[in-house]
């Protein structure tokens, strides 16, 4: 289940001074829609009561009828503040331990079904808290027991009852408090009477108060070996789905606000808006033609194929095919031997592809991307048919070709053995090829551009503004203007058809596999071009 508990937090004192304030840190994580807990006790010979308790937390139970004394509060957390203070009459001895369980697995408009707050004070390792009816099945089971001990720390044992199913969330205690305290969780799959719920300390005590509270759950369904189809058409708001072994199809054509789904071997289908989805080991189909905002997924054989927006996507292991048409907002994807395809604009987008077997390909625009294809021997094709504004591609090892007839403006690539084409503007950007051996051809201008170890083609058809290579073993083709350009250790051939500026200082070649020590070609204003060359 996901009911889960986030890190508790605590408040241990061995006094207070006036104004008499704890202040209760809120658990790292919190998020609004879950439920709060603050569990409160407190020890001195006299009259202590607390005064003031924090907006929008109401009380659950207490017991103060002997010296060391207990209290309990929750709220649904909204817009939650850092921190909370409650305030005592007097100075005393005090810990407070705050909770906090995720939303999703219990009715936040009407949380709270029935509390166990009954007095048990023999001196004994017991800390119970008395049976109460629950009145629905999966309902989430919260269990807190509290003893005050001068002498030493304790620590507890779970209950076991009503189920073994109970998750320890905190054993903790403190000296200066002299508090120690157990918190449990659980969902009950059973409902009715629970039985004693008693959690064993490790030394007997009669200063001691336990508390224990049952959610109203949440409405969700849990169909286990579906074999033929379920289908929604109204709105699941604050739903979860469960749904394993599933051989036929599931179809939501209402609003889907939470979605988990595992081990579908069927179809999985969305014709609403869909917030919030966790999926794995789909060996089916998995089809939303409304808008996707949330989305995770992993270990999927078959096709995932979203029509409308996908604001946020991971996903891991894909077999089969990720076909995305509409926006793509976030996208992670890795591990793809299917088609990754989108259609429409991926606008601040990350994608980390590895091992792609397939095609990946954007017609949309990608504004802000990285691309990394980590593949040895991929036979296939990376496009980029839209414009490309402020991306960085690092293809290592990829065996196919890299075509982008957009504009680029960054550009990263290596180990390239197939081709690398592109036909609009490379205006800001850095390419670094290594191990090329196939061509790499640029129809637009190009403003930047460094090269290592190709061992190809070169043809920049535009104008190249400034160019580094090394380690040229193939032909280097400007069919267009260069103003800088710098190249060593080439053992191919190096023409320039159109014109060269400043070239005497700007444009050198080294070949260090020729008897000489330089060549530099230099030119005139009327585009004649002479060779200069010295012996060693």
């Amino acid at each position: 289940m996901a009911f889960t508990a986030r890190t508790e937090t605590y408040v241990n004192l061995a006094s207070l001074t006036t104004p008499y304030d704890i202040t209760v840190t809120k658990p790292t994580g919190t998020v609004d829609g879950d439920i709060l807990f603050c569990w409160i006790g407190w020890f001195f010979i006299g009259t202590r009561t607390i005064d003031a308790v924090p907006a929008g937390w109401t009380l659950l139970g207490e017991y103060t009828a002997n010296i060391d004394k207990y209290a309990l509060y929750y709220k649904i957390a909204a817009s939650e503040p850092s921190s909370w203070i409650w305030s005592l009459s007097d100075s005393c001895k005090v810990r407070a331990v705050c909770s906090c369980y995720t939303g999703g697995d219990f009715a936040p408009a009407d949380p709270i079904d029935v509390v166990s707050n009954t007095v048990y004070r023999v001196n004994d390792t017991a800390c119970i808290a008395a049976s109460m009816t629950v009145s629905a099945v999966n309902s989430p089971l919260i269990f807190w027991g509290g003893t005050y001990y001068s002498a030493a720390v304790l620590t507890f044992i779970k209950p076991s009852v009503p189920s073994s199913d109970w998750i320890e969330d905190d054993d903790a205690g403190n000296d200066v408090s002299d508090f120690s305290t157990e918190v449990c969780s659980m969902i009950w799959s059973g409902s009715g009477a629970t039985g004693d719920m008693s959690a064993t300390m490790s030394l007997s005590r009669s200063y001691k108060h336990a508390f224990a509270v049952a959610l109203n759950p949440s409405a969700y369904v849990t169909p286990q070996a579906v074999s033929g189809a379920l289908s929604f058409a109204g709105s699941l708001s604050t739903a979860r789905i469960r749904i394993v072994s599933e051989g036929g199809s599931l179809s939501p054509t209402g609003a889907l606000s939470r979605f988990i789904s595992k081990n579908t071997q069927g179809s999985l289908s969305f014709a609403g808006i869909t917030h919030l989805q966790t999926f794995k080991s789909l060996a089916g189909t998995l089809t939303s033609s409304g808008a996707l905002t949330r989305f995770t997924q992993k270990l999927i054989s078959g096709a995932l194929s979203p029509v409308g927006t996908l604001i946020k996507m991971t996903q891991k292991p894909l077999d089969g095919i990720l076909n995305s048409v509409g926006d793509l907002t976030k996208n992670i994807s890795k591990i793809i031997s299917g088609v990754l395809s989108s259609s429409g604009a991926l606008t601040p987008s990350k994608i980390f592809i590895q091992a792609v077997g397939g095609v990946l390909s954007f017609a949309g625009e990608v504004a802000a991307q990285i691309v990394t294809t980590t593949k040895v021997a991929v036979g296939g094709v990376l496009s980029l048919v839209g414009s490309v504004s402020t991306i960085k591609i690092y293809v290592v090892d990829l065996m196919g070709y890299l075509s982008s007839s957009g504009e680029v403006i960054k550009q990263t690539s290596k180990n390239l053995i197939g081709g690398l084409t592109s036909s609009g503007v490379l205006t800001a950007g850095k390419v670094i090829l290594m191990a090329i051996g196939g061509v790499l051809t640029l129809a637009g201008s190009l403003v930047k551009n460094m090269s290592k170890n190709v061992e190809g083609l070169i043809k920049p058809v535009g104008i190249v503004s400034k160019y580094t290579r090394k380690l040229m073993h193939g032909t280097l083709t400007f069919s267009g203007s260069l103003k800088k350009m710098t190249s060593k250790i080439m053992s191919g051939v190096l023409s320039f058809i159109g014109i060269l500026s400043r070239p005497g200082r700007d444009l050198t070649m080294k070949l260090f596999n020729r008897p000489y020590r330089d060549i530099s070609v230099q030119s005139k204003p009327y585009r004649d071009m002479t060779v200069e060359s010295k012996e060693d």
